[in-house]
């Protein structure tokens, strides 16, 4: 005999009818003691999720797993009907299945457990715009105390850096029925004033019989630091906090493949400290490490925001120059720089007084790519050391 299941799936006019019943209707094949489930119209899947294939174990909560086992147990003893307080269980003459009946109430009761208890922030908002439903953690996400604070607020008040027609535009093709379960990140602004970033995506339900975008959300503001973070490790020395040697070849790359559409010139300034070797071994390390923490302090104040200032290692610093008018000017501020930095330093009331040496290289005189320009401002520093340190050479043709 042709499995119920079977049946229903494959009889078109039963199917649709079946389908098309505000009634969430499922049916359970018994084996053993498993009871799995064959069938379910779209009222069950909107009020459970995906069921086919899994055991009543796996769907329901164990307060509804006892009601829906004793109903089975005795629809299946004789009496072939079983009626309970959440649903109506009926026997299949000849087969080893049952057809279910979920109440409404019952559904509408399972729906809104589910999502109160759910970890994530859940949001609900009609085809205005207007939040009609927030779980306890969406309330709190959203920085109320309480879902009446929420309610009737257009949803895309509360989205930052992003024009509202767009984000309109999108959850009203998610209403339309388009896939809208993408990943998205964004910066929110909640009731209470803070910001905060968030992991989202929607989705079409039917609210009160009407549709609606349920909207997924999770507080991704601490991973979001700890990327920040990381990268920042990456990136940055973390004694001087000045960029390091990675940040500053990507920055250098950057700047090459633009300067020549801005049309102005490039150039690199390459720093040591003067005999700092003493300072480490006369007063020690920790002295030392002060010593280049003010040093990079004096060498930011006179840059501009454009200029990149990193940390090639030990007392090894390179500047790049960019957007400047004439090729003077780089010699022109190393020469300041000088001056600047061989002002005395104050330690636990000792009086250091360090001295740099510099060397100069001039895009795209001296070089065009990354290693040609560094290897000229390293050989006109070599020069600097060599003519009496604490002074600027800039690179010469041999």
């Amino acid at each position: 005999m042709q499995g119920i299941a079977q049946l229903l799936n494959h009889t078109s006019f039963l199917e649709q009818w079946l389908h098309s019943m505000n009634v969430a209707i499922a049916v359970i094949e018994q084996n053993n003691d498993l009871y799995t489930y064959t069938y379910m119209n779209e009222e069950m899947r909107k009020s459970f999720g995906e069921c086919i294939g899994k055991t009543i174990e796996a769907v329901h909560t164990k307060e509804e797993v006892g009601v829906l086992a004793r109903s089975l147990k005795l629809a299946g003893s004789g009496e072939g009907f079983s009626r309970a307080e959440r649903v109506t269980v009926q026997s299949i003459p000849s087969t080893n299945s049952y057809i279910l009946e979920w109440k409404k109430e019952s559904v509408e009761n399972n729906y809104k457990s589910m999502v109160e208890e759910s970890p994530n922030s859940i949001i609900v908002h009609d085809c205005h715009n207007h939040l009609i439903y927030a779980n306890h953690s969406g309330v709190e996400l959203l920085g109320a105390n309480h879902l009446s604070e929420l309610l009737g607020r257009d949803v895309s008040t509360f989205i930052q850096n992003e024009p509202r027609v767009d984000i309109r535009n999108r959850l009203n093709k998610v209403l339309g029925g388009e896939p809208g379960s993408v990943l998205l990140e964004r910066t929110i602004k909640r009731i209470d004033g803070r910001s905060i970033e968030i992991e989202m995506s929607g989705s079409r339900v039917e609210f009160n019989g009407a549709p609606a975008v349920q909207t997924l959300c999770r507080n991704i503001s601490e991973r979001r630091r700890k990327q920040s973070r990381l990268e920042e490790m990456a990136y940055y020395d973390q004694l001087t906090q000045v960029s390091n040697r990675r940040y500053f070849f990507n920055q250098l790359q950057v700047e090459l493949e633009e300067v020549d559409e801005n049309e102005s010139i490039l150039s690199l300034l390459f720093i040591d400290l003067d005999n700092f070797k003493d300072i480490n071994d006369q007063y020690g390390h920790q002295v030392g490490d002060d010593v280049l923490v003010i040093f990079t302090k004096r060498v930011k104040q006179m840059l501009r925001d454009t200029d990149t200032f990193s940390r090639l290692g030990g007392d090894e610093f390179v500047v790049l120059l960019t957007n400047l008018q004439s090729s003077s000017d780089p010699e022109q501020v190393a020469e300041r720089m000088i001056e600047r930095v061989t002002q005395p330093i104050v330690i636990d009331e000792k009086e250091l007084h360090i001295s740099v040496s510099i060397g100069i290289s001039i895009y795209p005189d001296h070089g065009t790519t990354r290693e040609g320009l560094l290897t000229k401002a390293d050989q006109a520093l070599y020069e600097a050391k060599n003519n009496g340190r604490k002074c600027v050479e800039v690179y010469k043709h041999v």
